[in-house]
């Protein structure tokens, strides 16, 4: 596998991190987006870009986007039941119990009615598109590039 146009712009219109090497000073961080210069893509073949994604496995971790912490399970599900937060606002939507293993992540509550959502983490091809938007917009290594040694995960590195 190698890091491909494809693989970067599914994150560039969400501001993900990444490295250029450049000559003398090594790798320099920059937000990757559309208009990356013309050197970028001759980097990207000889295997010298680098972004920094989120390993799957944070996905019931607490988590902190543009300022916001939340924990994405959880966020799933309640973008998933948005009727049953406007009826509900008291603040019991946040006792979720989540789970998650290599296979699959889970979020459910169970307040006057059992909700839940889920992730088939070795099937994401086969996930609704809203939920793979989420990921992409969240950071999340939704190709497999961390385990590639074609990302960093930013748990482990400074970015």
């Amino acid at each position: 596998m190698i890091l491909e146009p494809k693989h970067l712009f599914a994150y560039a219109p969400h501001g993900v991190n990444c490295q250029v090497w450049q000559h003398i000073v090594g790798y320099k961080n920059r937000k990757l987006s559309f208009d990356t210069g013309h050197d970028f893509y001759n980097k990207l073949e000889d295997g010298l870009v680098r972004i920094f994604l989120r390993p799957l496995s944070d996905l019931t971790k607490e988590i902190e986007v543009n300022g916001e912490k939340f924990i994405p399970m959880a966020e799933l599900l309640k973008l998933d039941n948005p009727q049953w937060l406007e009826r509900h606002p008291n603040g019991r939507y946040s006792e979720i119990e989540y789970s998650q293993n290599e296979v699959l992540a889970n979020a459910m509550f169970s307040f006057q009615a059992t909700l839940s959502v889920h992730l088939h983490l070795k099937h994401l091809e086969n996930e609704r598109n809203w939920k793979i938007e989420k990921l992409k917009e969240w950071h999340f290594d939704i190709f497999g590039l961390i385990d590639a040694g074609l990302a960093v995960d930013v748990n482990a590195a400074k970015v």
